[in-house]
């Protein structure tokens, strides 16, 4: 009974999952599902529970969902389901530990998974019904069969239902019978709905099902993350450097870099930590556009010369104190580096306020610094580049659940319509979730004293304004109308102030 008990399980997430999400929005919903899918899952496959990386991203997983219960903004439901994908990538194959390979195994694996929920359903039905008297093979009807039947009667039928109009019209009132037989049976129930309940099956399965090894995964669990010392035969030893030599190299390049990086952070120290020109605000703007880029590559270039030089055995070289140490400093002026840009970036938006490029340029950065930290985890422990590239995408989806965290849209609004002293680009804003609407409408009369009744710029102005209230009123009625499942704290605040803005206004007429 233990296909049929799977079964029953799948339908009864699948009524779950129904009553959650369907014709709700994104919201409170997508935590309780979070939490109700990842304790089923390390209830049911136990084998889950002693892989550390799995329940990190089930941690990961919860909180960007916690994310999308607080904020409501497009950026989280973006990491919401990057976290989705990724977990689930890696609970059908546990014993993985490359995201890469994970994603690359997920369509192989959501693909053959339809033919699994087949089989998982005649085997349902087997065990309901139990075990029928053995028949010739030649008598016996396999579910592939049954599968290719249909497939094949139902590409013919659209056939000729092209070919045939009476053919068509034959097909299309049987069809109507049909629904209308399950219609009286079930009432309220909608085609749409049936696909949707078929495919929160099928997606749900993917959860539960067992998958074999391949050749990819079989790979990925033999790659260690030590790095061994291989002594290889010089067949031409005159036309190939010895280690002794590429030590020497690799410390004279990282030396000269270093003393190049420290006069650049010197130069820093001197006009961004210490004072910053005021005449320097169109400096600033090109630094920010063309600089900050330019820096970065520089330090990715960086990092790519450090993985270089650290890829083999200069890691063993019994006298490689002074390389270590030079890549150590070297790795540390990076970090420092990246702080300077930091600064500017954050005297940028003290000018001309917050986008999402210039918050995109911090969470880079900040993702560059993990990469940097692993750098200097890999030189000391004498790790493998496989444990860098997988520990930095790791880091990089930590460092985006942690940002999913915050309600970047009203961090903009608020921001830049409070503490920045240049105009404020409510174009961009609007841009933007409508929970950022309480700061146009409060500020949007002060923006019309200055214009005169007869400027054509101030009516286009209003007429903008009254368009986009009339946009806010509807957001207004649609949040009024969803249920607690579709509960968000951003929307909740801003449905507060924006009713006190309207009673304000109400009052004033």
């Amino acid at each position: 009974m233990k296909n049929l008990k799977l079964l029953i399980g799948i339908i009864v997430g699948a009524v779950i999952y129904r009553f959650l999400m369907w014709d709700e929005a994104l919201g409170l919903n997508a935590f309780i599902f979070a939490v109700l899918i990842t304790g089923a899952v390390f209830a049911y496959k136990r084998e889950l529970r002693r892989y550390r990386l799995l329940w990190a991203l089930a941690g990961a997983f919860v909180v960007s969902a916690a994310g999308v219960a607080i904020t409501g903004i497009v950026f989280s439901h973006v990491i919401y389901y990057l976290t989705l994908i990724v977990f689930l990538a890696f609970v059908q194959m546990p014993s993985l530990r490359s995201p890469w390979c994970a994603l690359l195994l997920f369509p192989y694996h959501s693909a053959i998974a339809i033919w699994m929920d087949i089989n998982l359903f005649g085997s349902a039905l087997s065990e309901l019904f139990g075990k029928r008297p053995k028949k010739p093979l030649r008598a016996r009807v396999r579910w592939w069969q049954v599968a290719i039947i249909g497939t094949a009667a139902i590409v013919f039928i659209w056939l000729f239902s092209i070919a045939n109009p009476q053919f068509a019209e034959i097909i299309r009132q049987v069809w109507q019978a049909f629904w209308d037989a399950v219609a009286w049976i079930i009432p309220d129930l909608s085609f749409p709905e049936i696909v949707h309940f078929l495919f929160v099956m099928y997606f749900l399965s993917l959860f539960v099902l067992r998958f074999k090894s391949t050749i990819i995964s079989k790979e990925d669990e033999r790659t260690s993350d030590h790095l061994q010392r291989i002594r290889r035969r010089q067949c031409f030893p005159r036309l190939q450097t010895g280690l002794k030599s590429e030590y020497h190299t690799v410390v004279a390049g990282i030396m000269v870099i270093s003393a190049l990086l420290l006069m650049l952070n010197v130069l820093d120290i001197v006009s961004v930590w210490i004072a910053l020109a005021p005449d320097s605000a169109p400096e600033l703007s090109r630094f920010v556009h063309r600089g900050t880029y330019a820096l970065i590559v520089s330090v990715i270039f960086s990092i790519t010369i450090l993985l270089f030089c650290f890829r083999k055995n200069l890691n063993f070289y019994p006298r490689n104190g002074l390389l270590k140490a030079m890549a150590y400093s070297w790795i540390g002026q990076n970090i420092f580096l990246l702080c300077s840009t930091g600064l500017r970036n954050w005297h940028y938006i003290s000018e001309y306020g917050f986008t999402y490029r210039r918050i995109g340029v911090f969470i880079f950065l900040l993702m560059v610094c993990v990469s940097l930290l692993l750098i200097f985890m890999k030189i000391r422990k004498q790790r493998t580049l496989y444990y860098f590239f997988r520990m930095s995408i790791l880091g990089a989806l930590g460092v985006l659940v942690i940002a999913g965290l915050v309600n970047w849209d009203l961090l903009i609004a608020s921001y830049n319509t409070s503490y920045i002293e240049k105009e404020t680009d409510y174009a961009y804003i609007e841009r933007l979730s409508y929970q950022t609407a309480p700061y146009i409408l409060h500020a949007a009369p002060k923006a019309f004293d200055e214009f005169e009744d007869e400027d054509e710029d101030a009516a286009y102005r209003l007429d903008d304004y009254y368009r986009y209230s009339r946009q806010v009123h509807e957001y207004m009625q649609e949040v009024d109308a969803r249920s607690w499942k579709s509960f968000t704290f951003g929307d909740a605040c801003a449905m507060k102030k924006l009713k006190a803005i309207s009673s304000t206004s109400s009052n004033a007429d």
